[in-house]
């Protein structure tokens, strides 16, 4: 757990590092995910969105958007939309779209969510 935390720090996203905890533990606890996402979802991202804050974040999202619960997925909509405005090289985040249309997760079905 100590390694996971010192590897998820090393990501020096400032918005993402109170919720460094939260997230492994969503990681290692699926049962987690609905909490770490509603305590995501209050945040205000404001710094630019890098390859390695999307490493951590993208697999929690994902997850998000595969809850049974409504308002689980649109918070994670709203999250991706957020981040997603931040992404200065969209190179970062194209490693991660083929996982993201794979899980489920499409810009369709994103703006859909963040519409209702």
């Amino acid at each position: 757990m100590k390694t996971m935390n010192q590897a998820c720090t090393a990501v020096g996203n400032r918005d993402i590092e109170k919720f460094i905890p939260a997230l492994i533990t969503a990681m290692a606890n699926p049962a987690e995910v609905s909490e770490t996402v509603h305590k995501l979802s209050a945040t205000t991202f404001v710094q630019a969105v890098e390859a390695p804050a999307l490493s951590i974040m993208v697999p929690l999202l994902v997850r998000g958007l595969r809850e049974r619960q409504t308002a689980i997925k649109r918070k994670s909509a709203v999250i991706i939309d957020n981040m997603s405005k931040l992404v200065d090289n969209p190179a970062d985040a194209a490693v991660f779209l083929p996982r993201s249309a794979a899980g489920h997760c499409n810009f369709q079905t994103v703006i859909l969510i963040c519409s209702a």
